[in-house]
């Protein structure tokens, strides 16, 4: 992966290759690898009646029960809080799944059991790719503003503390893995039009991190 963080203002993505790569069921696509690794064991469920999507997860938190994306479009306003630069429907469902499926990851590989047994100051064995989790984490809590427009939502200042975690910092890294599913290019544009006045060096350790966080 080439280093090179860029500004350019405009708010839509142009989504051409990534369709074409989801289209195609493309295997070099990191999307579909874990789509491939996670998704046959979880179900996707398309909801046809509303636009928001969510991950369940069963009693413990540790295992995804199910997927639900929703089919309707975002209101407009909506959308362009959350920067993602979709123009379409099938654009807006492909982030909203990579998201999703960002948060099953997370599971999977038992990043946010690793991040809260840190927090609670329980010493263990940890990943490269949990390590790489737990330090994104502690600098988006010490940057202490959202990174991203999907985490200022109500719903998860309101959460706020879940088993010790910040729920709209877990949002603020989920929406970013998420990008980084979709590719380089998306995951370029997003991470430049992240909040906050991180230079490009500091971006260049997101990204790295987050390369960290996906290695399979």
């Amino acid at each position: 992966m080439s280093e090179r963080p860029e500004s350019a203002p405009s708010e839509q993505f142009d989504f051409t290759e990534v369709m074409q790569q989801i289209n195609s069921a493309n295997p070099n696509m990191r999307f579909n690898r874990a789509l491939v690794m996670w998704g046959g064991e979880i179900p996707f469920i398309i909801d046809e009646h509303q636009w928001i999507s969510r991950t369940n997860k069963n009693n413990n938190k540790d295992k995804v029960t199910d997927i639900h994306i929703g089919a309707q479009p975002a209101p407009h306003e909506t959308a362009k809080l959350y920067g993602w630069g979709v123009n379409n429907i099938d654009t807006e469902m492909a982030v909203r799944s990579s998201h999703e499926m960002a948060h099953a990851v997370q599971v999977a590989r038992g990043f946010e059991q690793a991040l809260v047994d840190n927090l609670n100051g329980i010493t263990r064995y940890v990943s490269n790719q949990q390590s790489a989790y737990i330090t994104l984490y502690k600098i988006f809590t010490a940057y202490g503003k959202s990174v991203t427009g999907l985490s200022t939502e109500e719903i998860y200042k309101e959460q706020s503390i879940e088993a010790n975690m910040e729920v709209p910092v877990i949002e603020d890294i989920t929406e970013l893995l998420g990008a980084y599913f979709l590719g380089d290019e998306y995951f370029y544009w997003r991470l430049n039009r992240i909040r906050g006045d991180f230079s490009d060096m500091e971006k260049l350790g997101i990204l790295s991190l987050i390369s960290t966080i996906y290695t399979e």
